[in-house]
């Protein structure tokens, strides 16, 4: 069954998070769209990576599987300035997981989606910005159809749980023993 899974990028995205995050869904099978805000992200650390399509150029009957939003802070303030990033995981938030890692959580908060039965992590820099939700120290957090993480050192558990919820246990365990995790 092909997973679809919508990965937003900004000039200051957190380049590792992106790439380990869209490697592992592309091992497991997902069809992993990036949609940049341009062409052409730079992201935190000045490594570039090209966008496959402006998130404006997303229609509105594409239906995503999985949104799963990399941090960096600068990254995640240039996404919460897109309206049309805001409209797509609205349009998608009943029937797709909503990921996010390091700082993208706060992009959820921002939007409105979270409720006060909703359990997130972030990286601890920006923990004292949630104004929704429960917040927890874990390294991955799921509840309800939101999945979040720490940062760049959490990008492959959080990646091997993306993968759990779209394609189940086997598949997250066969693509971590394919890379050596946690050997």
């Amino acid at each position: 069954m092909n997973k679809l899974v919508l990965v937003p990028i900004a000039d200051g995205t957190e380049e590792m998070e992106a790439v380990i995050i869209i490697d592992m869904l592309r091992r497991a099978g997902a069809q992993v769209t990036i949609a940049g805000i341009s062409d052409t992200a730079k992201c935190s650390r000045n490594v570039k990576i090209k966008s496959d399509i402006l998130i404006d150029r997303i229609k509105d009957d594409y239906e995503f599987d999985m949104i799963a939003i990399p941090g960096g802070m600068k990254g995640v303030e240039n996404l919460l300035e897109c309206t049309r990033l805001r409209e797509i995981i609205e349009t998608n938030k009943g029937r797709a997981y909503l990921a996010a890692i390091c700082a993208a959580p706060l992009i959820f908060d921002r939007f409105g989606l979270l409720s006060n039965d909703v359990h997130i992590t972030s990286h601890p820099a920006v923990k004292d910005k949630f104004t929704h939700g429960h917040y927890s120290e874990g390294t991955v957090v799921v509840s309800n159809n939101f999945i979040t993480s720490r940062g760049a050192g959490t990008a492959f558990e959080f990646s091997l749980e993306l993968i759990d919820k779209l394609f189940g246990k086997s598949v997250a365990e066969k693509v971590a023993d394919d890379i050596m995790f946690g050997r």
